[in-house]
């Protein structure tokens, strides 16, 4: 009998079976199958099965963990690090446009204060020369 068959006359066996059966369990509740039926189904499926999967916990060397760990804190630092030289450099960048903008705030206020001066420095330099030619 090939797989094909097995699992054509087990579905058949369960569908014949599921109103036939009707186990009443201690508690009055209805219990479509007995516990050998369940067992007995799943071995069916199983050895019907093309493949198996085999479960098993991994194994690594704990050096080799160590290692990789080692290896991505470091890309990460590296990464930490670059993105914090962009940070920085971003910042200084705005400090630069800041401070134009201060000087040019603070040179437009004195503008008033320096022409005072100017003229002041002109009209000082005519007294000198006035001063000379006497």
């Amino acid at each position: 009998m090939n797989r094909i068959q097995f699992a054509t006359a087990l579905g058949v066996a369960i569908s014949l079976l599921i109103p036939a059966v009707n186990a009443v369990t201690a508690h009055g509740g209805f219990m479509p199958f007995g516990p050998g039926m369940r067992n007995s189904v799943m071995s069916g499926i199983q050895d019907s099965a093309d493949f198996a999967i085999k479960i098993h916990p991994p194994v690594e060397n704990l050096d080799d963990t160590l290692k990789s760990l080692d290896g991505i804190m470091m890309m990460e630092d590296a990464e930490r690090r670059a993105a914090n030289e962009d940070f920085v450099d971003a910042e200084q960048r705005l400090l630069a446009v800041h401070k134009g903008k201060i000087r040019e705030i603070v040179a437009a206020a004195m503008e008033p204060i320096h022409a005072l001066f100017t003229q002041l420095r002109i009209d000082l330099d005519a007294v000198m020369q006035n001063h000379d030619t006497l």
